[in-house]
């Protein structure tokens, strides 16, 4: 358990008091804290906000997801904002066929690309698929590798 009065809903707090019955039918006590009882993430009964609870489980009929704090709080914040971080940079046809499986990708080979319907330019040859990073979502970039040294206590050089 953790302590934490604050939901992930604005202005919905945690109750004070509220008993939960598990889904071993056991009924579990709490006093202003979160549990994880049933769920992945730590959760709490509240009152009249938050979502209704279905059945009678939640002595409050209401529950929220706490909200994070201390290194989990910061860890979600850094996953958030990395995720509103997009380029404007147009990803070029070559860049797009490295993200095929080696099984689906067009035909790198020279002698053959005139047969394609939408032929890949001269220059995105299978040594530069090979070389292909930047839009491989499979491989880490340097400045991904950077944006959660912080949060790992690993000095930036």
């Amino acid at each position: 358990m953790c302590v934490a009065l604050q939901t992930k809903f604005p202005g919905c707090k945690c109750a004070q008091e509220y008993e939960y019955t598990n889904s071993k039918g056991v009924t579990e006590q709490y006093s202003g804290s979160c549990t994880m009882s049933d769920w992945p993430f730590a959760w709490c009964a509240t009152v009249n906000c938050g979502i209704k609870a279905e059945g009678s489980s939640i002595s409050t009929g209401y529950w929220a997801d706490c909200k994070p704090f201390g290194t989990r709080a910061a860890l979600e914040t850094e996953l958030l904002m990395s995720g509103e971080e997009c380029t404007n940079k147009q990803i070029d046809a070559c860049e797009i066929e490295a993200l095929r499986p080696l099984a689906y990708r067009c035909d790198a080979n020279t002698a053959t690309k005139s047969e394609m319907l939408n032929p890949l330019p001269a220059s995105c040859t299978a040594e530069a698929l090979a070389n292909k990073t930047a839009a491989n979502w499979a491989q880490v970039s340097a400045s991904g590798q950077d944006s959660f040294r912080h949060l790992r206590g690993v000095a930036q050089s």
